[in-house]
């Protein structure tokens, strides 16, 4: 009876070691498979940065390449609202602004002498929406809200104001660029004042195919304007 119970106890004792041992076992390989889960789970959390650091250098190369192409227009577009290095013709008018003031204009040398000449070179580099922004500001003389920046007679031909308007040159390469859609892209980059830098937007946008300017300045309406170039300097 002593010998049984001895055998006994001897059984139970391996059972008990047995599954301490699967148990362990267990343990392990739990513990292995939560750290792959955790390593696979940060390498796929790099990988995700890592791509959307590579795609976001890849718009930002993109809309550099964009604006490089549209940079001839552009400066073209600004030279012709902006009045920079033209020559006046001789000939000029006197024309009274729609608050009856009275004013001195200088006829706009060709080629750019006419608002259809004007408006062709705007569509060179800016959308649909900001040329009509554009014809709104500087050529509509049938706007009851304001009255546009240069003088246009019935023929369509343009008389400016002597003097040059204050235009706004923004840096580049551009610093960072990002998707907004499929066919548009906001190019982030700054503009020089006398009190330092300030961030300036580029909205490019995908127009009949080809890539142009949709917007510029500050997403803020009261910030944004209707022409700028890329500073050459």
């Amino acid at each position: 009876m002593k010998y049984l119970s001895l055998f006994i106890t001897a059984i139970i004792f391996c059972i008990s070691l047995s599954s301490c041992s699967e148990n362990s076992n267990h343990s392990t390989e739990s513990d292995t498979r939560d750290a792959a889960l955790i390593e696979s789970s940060d390498s796929a959390k790099d990988f995700e940065s890592n791509s959307d650091e590579i795609q976001s250098d890849d718009i930002t190369e993109q809309a550099n390449e964009i604006i490089k192409e549209l940079t001839p227009s552009l400066v073209t577009a600004d030279n012709i609202l902006s009045r920079q290095n033209i020559k006046f013709d001789e000939e000029t008018i006197e024309a009274k602004d729609s608050d009856g003031y009275t004013d001195t204009y200088y006829k706009y040398p060709a080629p750019y002498d006419t608002v259809d000449a004007c408006m062709e070179a705007m569509h060179e580099c800016y959308t649909d929406e900001m040329c009509e922004r554009i014809y709104s500001t500087f050529f509509d003389m049938n706007n009851d809200d304001r009255w546009p920046v240069f003088y246009v007679t019935e023929d369509g031909v343009i008389y400016v104001p002597d003097g040059e308007i204050y235009h706004i040159m923004f840096t580049v390469p551009i610093t960072s660029a990002e998707k907004a859609g499929d066919d548009k892209i906001i190019a982030k980059t700054s503009i020089i004042h006398q009190n330092g830098n300030e961030e300036f937007e580029i909205g490019l946008k995908k127009e009949d195919g080809i890539w142009k300017v949709d917007s510029l300045g500050s997403p803020i309406l009261e910030n944004s304007t209707t022409y700028a170039a890329p500073d050459k300097s």
